[in-house]
C-alpha cells in the first residue's frame, strides 16, 4: 500500500525535543528539537507532507476518571492525528488504545547542583586524609625517640626532631652518620620523607591547578539520608511514573525518596517535562537521564552532577493510530534510522547545541589558568603561623635564660 501524501502529526512542544515557532498559531512550524528533526526527515524519506496539532492540554496521555484519553495519546486514539511525537513513554494502557513504534530508551536518575570549591586556603590539607596525617604525626614523634636510642649519638631529641621533619620538606641532613647501621636508618627515613613529599606536592599542585570540590550528595544512599534529615528536597514532574516505583521498591532508601516526594507534594502542577534552568542547592531532581544530558550538558560542561544509579528504564516511541494503514512501512524507516545511526547523530547534535550554549553562557572561561593570592592564601597563611610558632618559642628561650 502506497504511504499516505498527508499526515496529521499530534505533538507536544517540549524543550530540545519538539520546538515550534509559535504553538498557539493555527498552522504551526517546527523550528528545532531532535523529534522535530526526526520528523522532517522521515517527511523527506517517505514523501508526505504534514500539520502539526500541539496538545492543547500539554499532556503525554493519561487515562482520566471518566474513561476519556488526554495528550497526544487521547488525539491519536480519537483519530484527531495519524502519528504521534513528543518522548512519548511506552506503557501497557497506552498500548491498549494506540500503537507503538519504539525508538530508543530512557532512563530516570537523579540529578543535583555540583557542591561548591574547596576554599583555596583548605586545600592544603586535602593532598592526604586525616588518617594519614595522623599518621605522618604519630610518626614524626616516635621515630627521633627510636633513632637517637638505636643510633645513640648524643643529641638532642629535639634537634633530631626538626632535622627529620626538614627530610620531609626536602633539607639537607646536618648530622653526621658513620655506622653502616645508622646509614640504613637514616636510609630508609630519606626514601619516606621523599615518597611523602613527591605525593603531598603533586596532590597540592593538581588541586590548584584544577580546583576540588566539597563533598556532596552524589549516590542513592546519601540522598535518602539527606531527606531524612530534611537537609534535601527531591522535586519530581507529575504523572512520573518512576514516583510509583520508588515508592514500592524493595530498596529503602529508594521507598525513602519516593514517599517524601508524595507526602510532602514535591511535585509540579502539571503532567509534562519541566525543568528548571538552575537547580537549587539542596534540591535533587528526578527525571530522564538523556533529556537531562540535553537540558544541562555532559561532563565537564555542566554545573550539574547526574547520578549513575539508574532508577528506572524504559522504551520511547511514535503513537501510531491502530487503523493506520501504514505502520510496518513507517516502522521499517525508523529501524533504519536506528540501525544506521542516524538517531544517534540527531542526538549528539542537539547535545553539541546544548554544549555550545552553556559555553556562550561562561563568560568566565579562560584559555589559561593563573594563580592568585586567593589560591596561595592558604601558604602564606602556615607561614605566618609558623613565624608566629618561632617569635613564641624565642620568647620563651629568652624568658628561660633570665
Amino acid at each position: 500500500m502506497e504511504f499516505p501524501k498527508f499526515l496529521r502529526i499530534a505533538v507536544i512542544p517540549l524543550r530540545h525535543i519538539i520546538e515550534l515557532n509559535n504553538s498557539d498559531a493555527e498552522n504551526p512550524k517546527l523550528s528545532g528539537g531532535l523529534e522535530a528533526a526526526a520528523i522532517e526527515l522521515l517527511s523527506k524519506v517517505l514523501e508526505f507532507d504534514y500539520k502539526l496539532f500541539p496538545t492543547k492540554d500539554k499532556e503525554w496521555g493519561r487515562l482520566t476518571d471518566n474513561g476519556t484519553w488526554t495528550g497526544v495519546v487521547g488525539m491519536v486514539y480519537r483519530n484527531e492525528c495519524d502519528i504521534g511525537f513528543g518522548y512519548l513513554t511506552v506503557t501497557t494502557n497506552r498500548s491498549e488504545v494506540v500503537d507503538f513504534i519504539p525508538y530508543t530508551i530512557e532512563e530516570n536518575a537523579f540529578a543535583v547542583k555540583k557542591p561548591p570549591m574547596v576554599a583555596p586556603a583548605e586545600s592544603l590539607a586535602h593532598p592526604f586524609q586525616w588518617e594519614i596525617w595522623l599518621s605522618c604525626l604519630i610518626i614524626l614523634i616516635t621515630m627521633p625517640i627510636l633513632f637517637r636510642i638505636i643510633m645513640g649519638k648524643n643529641i638532642s631529641i629535639q634537634r633530631l626532631a626538626l632535622r627529620m621533619m626538614g627530610c620531609n620538606v626536602q633539607q639537607a641532613f646536618t648530622i653526621p652518620v658513620n655506622r653502616a647501621r645508622d646509614r640504613f636508618l637514616m636510609g630508609s627515613w630519606f626514601a619516606y620523607s621523599a615518597f611523602l613529599s613527591v605525593s603531598y606536592t603533586t596532590v597540592l599542585l593538581s588541586s590548584l591547578t584544577v580546583p576540588l570540590r566539597e563533598h556532596g550528595v552524589r549516590t542513592v544512599k546519601q540522598l535518602a539520608t539527606a531527606i531524612s534529615e530534611r537537609k534535601f528536597r527531591c522535586l519530581a514532574n507529575r504523572g512520573n511514573v518512576a514516583v510509583s516505583l520508588l515508592k514500592d521498591s524493595v530498596n529503602e532508601d529508594l521507598r525513602t525518596i519516593g514517599n517524601n516526594i508524595i507526602e510532602k507534594d514535591w511535585l509540579t502542577k502539571d503532567r509534562t517535562v519541566k525543568l528548571p534552568k538552575h537547580i537549587e542547592k539542596f534540591v535533587a531532581l528526578l527525571g530522564p537521564r538523556y533529556y537531562f544530558h540535553l537540558e544541562y550538558g555532559e561532563e565537564p560542561f555542566t554545573a550539574n552532577y547526574l547520578f549513575e544509579d539508574t532508577i528506572s528504564s524504559y522504551n520511547l516511541g511514535v503513537a501510531v493510530n491502530k487503523n493506520f494503514c501504514c505502520k510496518e512501512k513507517l516502522a521499517k524507516i525508523l529501524r533504519r534510522f536506528m540501525e544506521y545511526g542516524i538517531l544517534t547523530k540527531l542526538y549528539h547534535d542537539a547535545l553539541f547545541e546544548t554544549r555550545l550554549s552553556l559555553l556562550s553562557e561562561d563568560d568566565t572561561r579562560s584559555s589559561f589558568v593563573v594563580l592568585t593570592l586567593d589560591d596561595l592564601i592558604g601558604v602564606f597563611a602556615l607561614l605566618g603561623l609558623g613565624y608566629l610558632l618561632a617569635f613564641i618559642v624565642l620568647l620563651f628561650e629568652i624568658a628561660s635564660k633570665k
